[in-house]
C-alpha cells in the first residue's frame, strides 16, 4: 500500500514536472517570438542577426544625420530653401531611425504600446521623407526646367508634409492594424487588413510617386542635355544661366532623389513580397540593410555634396557669432530673407 502510494506520488510529481516545463517552454518560445515580432525569417539565429544589423547601422545612421543635422544649423544653410528641404529630409530620417532603433516591443506582451508606437512613428515619419523627396523634386523641375523658384510656397509644403502623414498613420490605428510585420521592427500587421493598409496607404501611392519621380528625372536630364547641345553651339547668356543653376542645384542635389528612388525601389519589391506570403530570408535581410543605411547615405551625400566653403571653419565661427548674438539679445530671429537667394542665384 505505502510502495502504491509512493508510485502514485512520483508519478504526480513526474507530471507537475512536464507540465512545468512545457509551461516554461511554451512562454520562453512566447517572449522569443514577442522579442522578435514575429520574425518571418528561417531560424530564431537569422532573426537575432537582423535585429542586430538593424542596431548597428541605424546607429550609424542616427550619427550621420544628427552631425548633418547640426552642421546645417551651425554653418547657417539653411538660409536657402533647398538647403531647408534637405533639413527637413534629414529630420524625419532621424526622427524614423529613433523610433525604429529605440523600440523592439516587450517580451511579455505580443502587442505592446511600444510596437504600436513604432509602427505608427516608422510610418508616420516615412511618409513625411517621401513627401520632402516629392517637393524636392519638384523644386528641381520648376527651378532647372522653368527657371522659377517655388520657395514662396514654403509654408503649404511644410503643412501638407507633416500634417498629411499624420492623418495617414491614425488609419490603421482605427483598426488596430500596427504591430510586428515579419521584420525585426513593427509596422503594419501582415493581416487580412493590414495588407489593405499596406497596399492602400503605402504600397499603391508610393509606385505612383516613384513613376513619376522618375518620369520628373528622365524629363530633366533631356532638358538639361538639350540646353546643353545648344550652348556648345551659341553660348548665349540665357544658356550660361541655366548652366549655372545646373553646377547650383541639379549636380548637388539630383543625388539624394537617386538614391531616394534607388533604395524604395527595392524596399517596395521586398515589401510586396512579403505581403504576399512568399517572404525570403535573404531577401529580408537585405530589406534591414537597405532600410538602415539610408540615412547613412543621405548624411554621406550631405557631407559630398556640400562645398569645402559652407562647411569651412570660418563658416562654422561666423554661424556661432550668429547664435551668440541671438541669445544675447534675448531674440528669436526672423524668417531669414532667403527667396531673393533662388531668385538671384541663375544670374550669378
Amino acid at each position: 500500500m505505502d510502495n502504491s502510494t509512493t508510485t502514485n506520488t512520483l508519478f504526480q510529481l513526474t507530471d507537475e514536472t512536464i507540465q512545468n516545463m512545457t509551461s516554461t517552454r511554451r512562454k520562453i518560445s512566447y517572449n522569443t517570438e514577442a522579442i522578435y515580432h514575429h520574425c518571418r525569417l528561417s531560424n530564431e539565429h537569422m532573426c537575432k542577426v537582423a535585429l542586430d544589423i538593424k542596431n548597428v547601422f541605424l546607429s550609424m545612421s542616427i550619427i550621420g544625420v544628427g552631425a548633418a543635422l547640426v552642421c546645417i544649423l551651425l554653418t547657417l544653410q539653411y538660409r536657402t530653401f533647398h538647403s531647408r528641404i534637405i533639413l527637413q529630409l534629414l529630420l524625419a530620417n532621424f526622427l524614423a531611425a529613433i523610433f525604429v532603433v529605440a523600440g523592439d516591443g516587450e517580451p511579455e506582451m505580443e502587442y505592446s504600446s511600444g510596437c504600436i508606437a513604432q509602427g505608427f512613428f516608422h510610418f508616420l515619419f516615412d511618409w513625411v521623407e517621401i513627401l520632402w523627396m516629392i517637393f524636392l523634386t519638384v523644386f528641381l523641375m520648376m527651378i532647372i526646367v522653368r527657371d522659377k523658384s517655388i520657395a514662396q510656397y514654403e509654408r503649404y509644403f511644410t503643412a501638407v508634409a507633416w500634417i498629411l502623414p499624420v492623418f495617414l498613420a491614425c488609419l490603421p490605428l482605427t483598426t488596430q492594424d500596427y504591430g510586428p510585420s515579419g521584420a525585426p521592427y513593427c509596422w503594419l500587421r501582415n493581416t487580412s487588413s493590414g495588407k489593405g493598409w499596406r497596399f492602400g496607404l503605402y504600397l499603391g501611392p508610393v509606385v505612383i510617386s516613384l513613376i513619376l519621380i522618375v518620369a520628373a528625372v528622365a524629363y530633366m536630364l533631356w532638358h538639361v542635355r538639350s540646353v546643353q547641345s545648344q550652348y556648345h553651339m551659341s553660348p548665349a547668356a540665357r544658356n550660361l544661366e541655366h548652366q549655372a543653376r545646373v553646377e547650383m542645384y541639379l549636380k548637388p542635389l539630383i543625388g539624394y532623389v537617386i538614391t531616394f528612388l534607388l533604395i524604395k525601389l527595392f524596399i517596395l519589391v521586398t515589401r510586396i513580397q512579403d505581403a504576399l506570403d512568399k517572404p525570403i530570408s535573404v531577401w529580408l535581410i537585405f530589406l534591414v540593410i537597405v532600410h538602415s543605411i539610408y540615412g547613412l547615405t543621405l548624411s554621406t551625400l550631405f557631407f559630398v555634396t556640400s562645398s569645402r566653403k559652407s562647411l569651412s571653419f570660418t563658416q562654422f565661427r561666423a554661424g556661432g557669432a550668429y547664435y551668440q548674438q541671438m541669445l544675447r539679445n534675448c531674440e528669436i530671429p526672423g524668417k531669414p530673407a532667403v527667396y531673393e537667394v533662388e531668385q538671384q542665384a541663375p544670374a550669378q
